[in-house]
């Protein structure tokens, strides 16, 4: 029996998680993450040669990144809420 991260049917489960959360990241216009996510790829081909270990640890890289930044976005809109004066105001497109 074969190692795990050198099974074909492993690496095409891999490529095809990668290519859903590629595609993902396009339509809802991240593209810097969707950039990332391919550079990330292009330097790990020249030191790693299992595609597998290299597109598992660009994947959980660029998820990684991209949760901190939405993270991060929201605590600071959380925060101009909280400290904005009109706190209590409707906007005028709701009435």
């Amino acid at each position: 029996m074969e190692p795990i991260l050198e099974n074909r049917y492993v690496l095409y489960t891999v490529i095809f998680i990668c290519f859903i959360n590629l595609v993902a990241d396009v339509a809802t216009q991240e593209f810097f993450f969707a950039f990332l996510f391919l550079i990330i790829i292009f330097v790990m081909d020249s030191f790693i040669d299992n595609k597998t270990v290299s597109l598992s640890v660009s994947f959980v890289l660029v998820n990684i990144l991209m949760l901190k930044f939405k993270f991060n976005q929201m605590k600071y809109y959380y925060n101009y809420l909280q400290s904005s004066p009109q706190k209590n105001q409707v906007p005028s497109y709701v009435t």
